[in-house]
């Protein structure tokens, strides 16, 4: 009896033993596929966050090129619309000076004409007054005459 309930002593302590390595063993396992999961999720989310990172740095480099383009369009459209405005302004320069040489032509084609008008004027006023005074001259004359 001593032997039997010594080897049942030995048998029960070799299953506890026993069945804490077996229990270890499972349990281990779901801790190494936890842990394998959870470094998975982990890398994962790594991914994740770097290609959050690696959108959010091309987005920010497409709205600058976005904004570079629209500063170089609107700096054109600017120097456009100031060539224009000068262009338009030489136009109107150049249209004035016509103008005013035009006008300044007008005014000494009138000025030469009133000279010669004038002139004419005074030619025929001596030859009316030539001609009155030999008129007047002449009447005398034969006044004279006839007494």
């Amino acid at each position: 009896m001593k032997k039997t309930a010594t080897l049942f002593a030995i048998l029960a302590i070799c299953t506890v033993f026993a069945c804490g390595a077996l229990a270890a063993d499972p349990f281990e396992k779901a801790d190494k596929a936890l842990d394998k999961a959870a470094t998975s999720v982990d890398s994962a989310a790594k991914k994740e966050a770097e290609l959050k990172d690696k959108a959010a740095k091309k987005d920010a480099e497409l709205k600058e090129k976005a904004a570079k383009k629209e500063a170089d369009l609107r700096e054109k459209a600017a120097k456009k619309e100031a060539a224009a405005r000068e262009k338009a302004a030489k136009r109107d320069a150049a249209a004035k000076e016509k103008a005013a040489r035009k006008e300044a032509a007008a005014a000494a084609k009138r000025k030469k004409a009133e000279e010669k008008a004038a002139a004419r004027k005074q030619k025929i006023d001596a030859t009316t007054k030539g001609a009155t005074d030999l008129h007047d001259a002449v009447k005398k004359d034969v006044e004279t005459l006839s007494k």
